[in-house]
């Protein structure tokens, strides 16, 4: 019977071990979403990002913001800045409609977490004809860590061109302000915990 116990109490630290380490505390990674859900997005916007985040250690707000860029230049203040308290794990939404009526683009952005949600809609105007112009986007690759600095999420780029490839523009990129001149517009997403 010692034997049995001692193997059952080896069997539980190790499964407890276990489990902690695979908590993803401090994190913030792009949400898996089934395909009824990406369904439902699709028919409802034209970009989205969804991220989920987990945090310890005292954090209780999030600012969520959009660095636009014309040509490679930085355009200051253009008024997409968000931010809320929250809980320890919650989800980021950010969603982009262009309007090719009144040539803006419509930036949704909410946080949903276990107290409830809050969002707020923000209106950019753009100097793209939408109809003849191509775009691309996408989210970080990566689960990131969470700490005292901006976090970038994703980015999302506009040409005039003939065509755009696949955008990989991370302001970590060691040719970053290149790449954003090759674009007529870049939005870079990012993302500060406190």
């Amino acid at each position: 019977m010692g034997r049995k116990f001692i193997g059952f109490l080896i069997f539980i630290i190790v499964f407890l071990f276990l489990v902690g380490c695979s908590s993803q505390s401090n994190t913030i990674a792009v949400a898996e979403l089934s395909e009824r859900e990406e369904a439902i997005i699709s028919m409802t916007t034209d970009k989205v990002f969804v991220y989920e985040f987990q945090t310890e250690d005292g954090y209780e707000k999030l600012d969520i913001w959009i660095d636009k860029y014309e040509s490679g230049k930085l355009i200051e203040d253009n008024g997409t800045q968000f931010g809320a308290f929250i809980s320890e794990e919650g989800t980021i939404i950010l969603t982009i409609v262009e309007n090719a009526d009144t040539n803006q683009n419509e930036i949704q952005i909410g946080i949903l977490d276990e107290k409830g949600s809050v969002g707020s809609t923000f209106y950019d105007p753009v100097e793209i004809d939408f109809g003849s112009s191509f775009n691309g986007w996408g989210p970080m690759q990566d689960l990131q860590q969470i700490h005292d600095e901006e976090i970038f999420l994703g980015s999302v780029v506009y040409t005039n061109g003939e065509s755009i490839r696949t955008p990989n523009i991370a302001p970590s990129n060691e040719n970053f302000s290149d790449e954003l001149a090759e674009y007529e517009l870049v939005y870079i997403i990012k993302a500060k915990f406190y």
